[in-house]
């Protein structure tokens, strides 16, 4: 497999980056259909199409979950039913396929019963529904520090609600943040995450520490020692590019040093710029025409004063499908990684990227 990596960098002694998510959705080719058996022998092969006609929908096992958190969605998993046509056939329906459920989406405080209709019979599912008792942080997101005008960033940030039971209930990603998440300012020393459910709205803080714009040095890349790297030539397509030196092909081993100057010791978060990609192979090993997405700790390794700063395995960067504009753009999906809460002493500091690939 051809690999190739692609660095650009910004370096500063407080500063940091909004970061990028970007999903791939692959659809489903194979539409969902019912998952049958020939039934009891009992079918008659001379039955014309146009008059075959459903007789009898039997419930042969309920769904395998019944007791839901408030807000959780109906889980039909488990659920089997014998749908009986009129020739004698008998068709088993697994995990609710082609079910209309009511009442569908989020599951309310009040919700006993849930009913499922296939053709014109109807099956009421009772559920115990659980209330919420409160929101809680499980995990901080991976930044904390921003730039006077930065986007807070939801990256590594976990809330799970918690039940009037005392169990966990859900992971949320439907909450909604603070208007002054758009923007931070300096005076802005935290970004509020709110959930609303039943008419109850939940709401927890997250600390932020913000820097106005005088705060912020930046070193380019111009201005480090490469070993080991290529000039890329082309630099009309890179959006962070200063020049062509700015942007380096970096082989196996490669590096990139840039020194950092500190005032004093201080606490600080350290911004780079990185593309990378892999070519996806067929199954006999040919080129498609898009790429993969690479986890960024597999691709370099980041030093500070020769120690290693760790990357997250959630950082990754995109993958993406040829543009067949013949350059580097099929593959450049540049992304930001901030390192938070790194130790400057005062003086020069030593900051390397390693190439991995």
């Amino acid at each position: 497999m051809a690999k190739r990596v692609l660095m650009a960098l910004l370096l500063c002694a407080i500063l940091v980056c909004s970061c990028l998510w970007i999903i791939g959705c692959t659809p489903d080719d194979n539409p969902d259909t019912d998952q049958g058996q020939t039934g009891n022998g009992g079918g008659e092969n001379n039955t014309p199409d146009d008059e075959y006609y459903i007789v009898d929908v039997q419930m042969v096992t309920p769904p395998t979950k019944n007791d839901y958190g408030e807000g959780d969605v109906f889980d039909p998993t488990g659920m089997v039913l014998k749908v009986i046509w009129n020739d004698g056939w008998e068709q088993l329906v697994e995990d609710g396929k082609n079910c209309i459920f009511s009442p569908a989406g989020p599951i309310t405080s009040d919700t006993e019963a849930i009913t499922a209709t296939y053709d014109d019979k109807t099956f009421t599912l009772p559920v115990t529904v659980n209330k919420i008792a409160g929101i809680e942080l499980v995990s901080q997101p991976a930044r904390n520090m921003y730039v006077e005008g930065e986007a807070f960033s939801p990256v590594g940030l976990t809330i799970v609600t918690r039940l009037e039971n005392g169990e966990v209930g859900k992971v949320l990603t439907d909450y909604t943040l603070s208007e002054n998440a758009k923007a931070l300012s300096p005076e802005d020393d935290k970004v509020t995450v709110s959930y609303e459910r039943s008419g109850k709205l939940y709401t927890i803080d997250i600390p932020v520490i913000v820097f106005d714009n005088d705060a912020v040095i930046v070193t380019e890349a111009e201005a480090g020692t490469v070993v080991g790297g290529e000039k890329v030539q082309s630099s009309s397509i890179l959006k962070y590019a200063s020049g062509n030196s700015f942007v380096r092909n970096l082989k196996e081993g490669g590096t990139i040093t840039i020194i950092i100057n500190a005032a004093k010791d201080t606490k600080a978060s350290i911004r780079f710029v990185a593309s990378s990609y892999e070519d996806a192979l067929d199954e006999n090993g040919e080129k498609l025409d898009y790429t993969i997405p690479l986890q960024i700790n597999k691709v370099v390794t980041v030093t500070l004063n020769g120690v290693e700063i760790q990357i997250g395995d959630d950082e990754i960067l995109p993958g993406g499908y040829d543009d067949e504009r013949g350059n580097l753009s099929r593959y450049c999906h540049w992304y930001e990684i901030a390192l938070d809460n790194v130790d400057l002493h005062e003086g020069e500091n030593t900051f390397v990227i390693t190439s991995k690939v």
